[in-house]
């Protein structure tokens, strides 16, 4: 009988275990490039035992994959860290595609299996167990490459001495993370963030690439993820890059302390992107400025999107297919016929013309082939000069030296002294008159500075900072100094950090806060809005009051421009901030109120700051205009002007309200329990109110309440949200937005592939059982219904269990079922059909010497010779392995001269053809153990501090040791004398 659970959700128990269902996460979908292939993408975990054990001296490991079965990894790297901590690399036996990668941190291991079409998640359960599970494969979106608008050097094109070009590069990044990421991760979000270091490393490897991405720090900001300001990462990522705008300039501060060449920020939710990071020119002077890159978590750790990202800052472009006007090579690669894209390639050129591009973990590189097909393989590039050129390993050549130079790695800066805010937190919210701490850290090289001179400049005010234990600073003397200020007046403010001892300076670091006041609001959206002049259309002057930072109000330079802001009624007006655009800030400026019909300067000169300027004013009038004379530039430009004010009119004002996020008419699924609702409500006699913004729906009933609420689940069906404000004088307003909710009724069918086995193949001729399962909740089982084709022999049939034969050569097989409501599902496996082929034989293996039961002194050189033929493959005498049922791995080839240790050894020889096929000898040997030598025995206990030979080595004993090889590992019981 059909059991549709069974198709949702596999486990499998090793060891006797209670069975346990997992389910996978919730799916990325992104709008720029849907992957229809997984929209039902099928779940499957298993928990294990013991398996995962002794990774420290393991260089092998046997495990089961979901749907796969059992795999063996075989290490090819073993990366111990300072802390411990160590990862395992390794590739998996008899798939040169297949590759693992584990973090082990004490008794947690985090890893990931990426094969040719699957994905496996590798995560710690306590008690001994990990469970892997099946990830979906999900594509990126598209233009998450920004071009930084560097400076080019002087020369045309970034050269690398031939001595440096020949080693390899050490990059050096730090990764910044918000508590909401960290919230999602599974088990330690550090954690998951080195496997993705690791799993770039194995990419820079598999391309052939002399890179090595070192990850020298982590840290969690006190970033607030807000999908209603989060613009596509745009704003987190500028916020970032930026060193003193007064969000996360701690990160800057990190950077300098440990030297990193590139910065990543891991947020939770990506705002409809996988990543976004700067393309930096291979020739800038400057590019160390623009070293910066965001992601969302889940891409980061399991969608290659940290290699992905880096490659950007390493100046790669995307692919041809979505950049047809490239004229470099220095792009990712698409191979359509055999269906495989690299790291920097799109899958949207591929979906255009109706199938899927396997992403796999290669830079593109025409000198490296890929096996997209057992003994298949294509190359991952083309040759420069070719018209579709495609080479990212030999851009990476010459960039990769820039990068790794972009900060210096050997030493710290003693003359440089680095701040880190303790407080105020960033963007955070304070009153009127309200004490607001301040606490900053001093640090040289890594070290607490005293003594230092520390201040807080806050626009016109300085406020000086102790290290006295008395200043809300901690302890006397601890390198932290504090203080404290008021804000006086309503606006936002950016509290810039100094210090200096002696010779010692530091770089300004900021952070950015709000003073609020009772009855005080932005007035800026009601106001009417002149200029002197305007550039263009494009940048008129109500531009500066349109809530977006992106458009700008410009004109070029004079001795005198001005833009005027005027009112239909009478304001108490607090304060005017000003937010330049870009470079186009000015040297001088002031600002003039209309009061009793006339201009009168209300401000003094001001100098323009390249960032922001707040003026308070505290004066009355219904008009002001800023006056700019003194250009930084050829032309004026203002981003954005904010005017805080107080209605004077007497009158209750009902409050208003402003919906931010969703926009109406949205559609969502059902169970999506992470919908954000944002608005902002504001009162002309209380200011901001958002937080009595209460939220309902006409199906659910209230919501929640405050200018955002997360994790909001709907219920299937056409929701009106309304959020509704009520202010002290129990004056009310209203919006509304509608969001549609996709229930069971559109949940698309349920598909598996139940054979053939991805990769399998038969010679020609042979018949191919092709069986599916497909399932709907609305339709039930449909598995009749599932139709067959071939990308090479085309429709195959239709039904649950056909049977085909298929032509020689390699073949793509799709499933496609559509349920009754016309809603389609496809997947695909891969098979090959082979030649006929005439039948394998076993090789032969005589072993020539040494002669059975043989013995020698120890100490003594022994001959391994032997004899090796295949009929089909010849001579197959080098790839004979030799090895002591003592002495473990003695070596490869037909002849071999070893020096073994003391004992009754087996020596073991054993090849295989090229089909597989292995035969095995062997023969024993006795070494007489020197009557002068402490030679060391198997099965002797030894204590700390006893003393062996082997193999002509003496080693000392650290610990309790017996059966511990000496030498065979750094990490063992053994020291070498």
């Amino acid at each position: 009988m059909y059991n549709a659970v069974k198709h949702l959700t596999t486990a499998a128990i090793i060891g006797g275990l209670c069975t346990q269902l997992a389910f996978a996460g919730p799916q990325h979908n992104h709008s720029h490039q849907p992957a229809p292939q997984f929209s039902a993408f099928l779940s499957q975990s298993h928990i294990m035992s013991d398996q995962f054990v002794n990774l420290d001296v393991q260089d092998s490991l046997s495990f089961e994959l979901p749907e796969l079965g059992m795999v063996t990894a075989v290490l090819t790297s073993r990366v111990v860290r300072a802390d411990g901590s160590f990862s395992w690399l390794g590739q998996l036996q008899g798939d040169v595609t297949g590759q693992i990668a584990l973090v082990v941190n004490q008794a947690s291991i985090t890893g990931q299996v990426m094969l040719d079409q699957a994905q496996y998640s590798i995560y710690s359960q306590g008690q001994g167990l990990v469970e892997i599970k099946s990830l979906p494969i999900l594509s990126l979106p598209e233009s998450d490459g920004i071009p930084a608008p560097t400076s080019p050097s002087s020369r045309a094109q970034f050269q690398v001495p031939a001595a440096l070009a020949a080693g390899k590069s050490n990059i050096d990044i730090l990764v910044a993370y918000t508590s909401e990421a960290e919230a999602e991760s599974t088990t330690s979000i550090k954690d998951e963030i080195q496997l993705a270091v690791d799993i770039t490393n194995q990419a820079f490897s598999n391309s052939n690439i002399d890179i090595q991405l070192n990850l020298v720090f982590t840290y969690l900001t006190d970033y607030q993820e807000n999908p209603a300001t989060c613009n596509k990462m745009n704003t987190p990522l500028t916020q970032l890059r930026l060193p003193n705008d007064g969000v996360m300039d701690n990160v800057s501060s990190y950077r300098e302390k440990y030297g990193a060449d590139l910065v990543s920020l891991w947020l939770r939710d990506g705002c409809g992107y996988g990543g976004l990071g700067y393309v930096i020119p291979a020739d800038s002077a400057d590019g160390g400025d623009w070293a910066f890159t965001t992601m969302a978590r889940y891409y980061g750790l399991h969608q290659l999107a940290l290699a992905h990202e880096i490659g950007h800052n390493l100046s790669a472009s995307h692919d041809r297919g979505v950049d047809p006007e490239h004229q470099g090579y220095n792009i990712g690669y698409v191979d359509y016929s055999n269906r495989f894209r690299t790291i920097m390639a799109y899958n949207q050129s591929c979906f255009d013309q109706g199938y899927n591009c396997t992403r796999v973990p290669h830079f593109s590189n025409p000198a490296i082939d890929y096996e997209y097909l057992p003994g298949q393989f294509a190359t991952t590039g083309v040759a420069i000069g070719l018209p579709e050129q495609a080479d990212n390993a030999s851009a990476f050549a010459n960039t990769r030296h820039q990068v790794a130079a972009f900060r210096d790695s050997s030493g710290c800066n003693p003359q440089h002294l680095q701040l880190f805010s303790q407080a105020p937190l960033s963007l955070a919210q304070y009153q009127v008159n309200e004490t607001m701490p301040l606490a900053v850290t001093v640090e040289s090289c890594g070290q607490k500075v005293i003594g230092a001179e520390v201040s807080a400049n806050i626009f016109n005010e300085t406020v000086t900072l102790f290290d006295d234990g008395l200043h809300q600073d901690g302890q006397a003397n601890d390198g932290i100094y504090g203080g404290a200020w008021q804000g006086k007046t309503h606006g936002e403010y950016r509290i810039e950090y100094h210090a200096v001892k002696g010779s010692q300076v530091s770089a300004a670091r900021s952070v950015a806060v709000s003073v609020n006041a009772d009855y005080i609001l932005d007035i800026s959206a009601k106001a009417t809005v002149t200029a002197s002049n305007e550039y263009s259309a494009t940048y008129a002057a109500e531009k500066v009051i349109d809530g977006n930072t992106g458009t700008f109000w410009a004109t070029r330079n004079s001795l005198s421009e001005s833009i005027d802001l005027s009112w239909s009624q009478t304001y108490q007006i607090e304060s005017v901030t000003v937010n330049w655009a870009n470079k186009y800030y000015v040297n001088q400026f002031h600002v003039e109120a209309l009061q009793n019909g006339n201009w009168q300067k209300v401000s003094e000169d001001i100098i323009g700051d390249p960032q922001t300027n707040l003026v308070p004013l505290n004066i009355t009038a219904d008009a002001i205009r800023l006056v700019l004379t003194k250009p930084a530039s050829d032309f004026y430009g203002i981003g954005e002007i904010t005017v805080f004010g107080k209605d004077l009119s007497g009158d209750n004002t009902a409050p208003s309200i402003e919906l931010i996020y969703p926009q109406t008419g949205v559609t969502i699924r059902e169970g999506n329990n992470s919908l954000s609702l944002v608005a902002k409500a504001t009162d002309v006699e209380e200011g901001d109110i958002s937080q009595k913004i209460v939220w309902s729906s006409d199906l659910q009933g209230e919501l929640g309440q405050g200018g955002q609420v997360n994790g909001i689940s709907l219920t299937a069906g056409s929701h009106v949200i309304t959020a509704s404000i009520t202010d002290l004088s129990n004056s009310t307003d209203t919006a509304s937005l509608i969001i549609n909710v996709e229930g069971a009724a559109n949940t698309p069918p349920v598909l598996e592939i139940l054979s053939p086995r991805y990769k399998a193949s038969q010679t020609a001729g042979s018949q191919w059982q092709l069986s599916a399962d497909a399932f709907d909740q609305e339709d039930g089982n449909i598995s009749q219904q599932v139709q067959w084709s071939s990308d090479r022999d085309g429709l195959l049939g239709t039904g649950a269990n056909i049977s085909a034969v298929l032509s020689e050569g390699s073949h793509t097989l799709k499933a496609l079922i559509t349920d009754s409501k016309g809603v389609e599902v496809f997947k695909f496996t891969q098979v090959v059909v082979k030649p006929n082929e005439v039948p394998n034989t076993a090789p032969t293996l005589n072993i020539i010497a040494p002669q059975n039961n043989v013995a020698q002194a120890e100490g003594s050189q022994w001959l391994l010779s032997v004899d090796a033929f295949d009929a089909e493959d010849g001579d197959i005498g080098p790839q004979v392995k030799w090895s002591s049922s003592i002495d473990g791995a003695l070596g490869t080839g037909a002849s071999l001269n070893i020096v073994l240790s003391a004992g009754e050894h087996v020596l073991q020889a054993n090849v295989a053809d090229s089909q597989g096929l292995e035969v095995i000898a062997s023969t024993q040997v006795v070494v007489i153990a020197s009557p002068s030598q402490n030679s060391w025995e198997k099965t002797t206990v030894y204590r700390k501090g006893d003393e062996v030979v082997y193999q002509g080595q003496t080693y000392r004993a650290k610990w309790y040791a017996q059966g511990d090889v000496p030498g065979a590992t750094q990490w063992g019981p053994w020291q070498a004398l």
